[in-house]
């Protein structure tokens, strides 16, 4: 089985990395690696995610709080990955956290769910 990426997925994983990287590039690397990994292995289990209600659709929770979400094709060869975080957990130069203090916060929970 094939795991195909879309581009905006690849997109919002690498612009998470670059975040990351900011505060702790080590902790970035972790879960770029943990976040590929996670949607490449679905190629050996592609049904281990959860159904998504209402959709043809499976998710997997990764390093929280991110989440893939993905489709097995009908053909069975090839599952079709997307990304996702959910909007409340969107801590980005685009949604910033208000402090300094909150960002160290977030990362330093992060650390601790590595």
């Amino acid at each position: 089985m094939k795991v195909i990426w879309s581009p905006s997925a690849l997109r919002e994983v690498i612009r998470i990395y670059d975040y990351l990287t900011d505060f702790n590039p080590k902790a970035a690397a972790e879960v770029f690696t943990a976040l590929m990994e996670a949607g490449n292995n679905l190629r050996d289990f592609p049904h281990r995610g959860r159904p998504v209600r209402n959709s043809d659709k499976r998710e997997i929770v990764t390093s929280y709080p991110y989440i893939i979400r993905y489709r097995v094709n009908r053909d069975g060869t090839s599952v079709s990955c997307a990304f996702g975080i959910p909007p409340a957990a969107q801590r980005t130069p685009k949604n910033p956290i208000p402090s300094p203090e909150g960002r160290h916060q977030w990362v330093r929970h992060l650390q601790r769910h590595l």
